[in-house]
């Protein structure tokens, strides 16, 4: 037979605690044992599958007998409640793992689709933008009046001095 502090150790989880409550009703000693499983992940949504097998980890365990009999099953009896806990607290992790790891990718494709907007917004801002001398140097394929521009971006009237009629 195991001791009861053995089992007890091989239920609880690491950095989990247990809350005994100990009531004496005449000969009956009555025991309920409560996991206390500590914060729940922040995006851990109550209807997730994570969050129902969390909530069965957290069912408590009672003993109701004699402190004779009580001394008898209550290392008999953690050891059926660690082998049905055991089984969920590796399903939990798993999802736990699953639902961080989903967030994780989550971020990935959120920072490459950004970085990839950026470097769009870039490649477009690298295109320099007209100045108002080049926009009004460039010929307008409406109107064949507008003179040539230059190599300096003058109207090449204004550089032989006939821009102005008093010129």
């Amino acid at each position: 037979m195991t001791p009861f502090f053995t089992a007890l150790h091989a239920a609880l989880r690491d950095k989990e605690q247990f809350k005994f409550t100990l009531t004496r009703d005449g000969d009956t000693l009555s025991a309920v044992i409560l996991p206390l499983l500590g914060e729940a992940p922040e995006d851990l949504d109550e209807n997730d599958a994570a969050a129902q097998v969390r909530g069965a980890l957290a069912t408590p365990l009672l003993i109701k007998t004699t402190p004779a009999e009580f001394d008898a099953l209550a290392a008999s009896r953690f050891a059926e409640y660690n082998s049905v806990r055991a089984p969920l607290d590796t399903a939990y992790q798993a999802l736990i793992g699953s639902l961080e790891d989903a967030g994780k990718n989550a971020q990935v494709a959120v920072a490459n689709k950004s970085s990839t907007v950026k470097a769009g917004k870039k490649s477009k801002s690298a295109i320099p933008k007209p100045t108002a001398t080049q926009a009004e140097a460039e010929p307008d394929d409406d109107d064949e009046s507008t003179p040539a521009p230059t190599a300096e971006g003058v109207p090449a009237t204004a550089s032989q001095g006939g821009l102005f009629a008093n010129d």
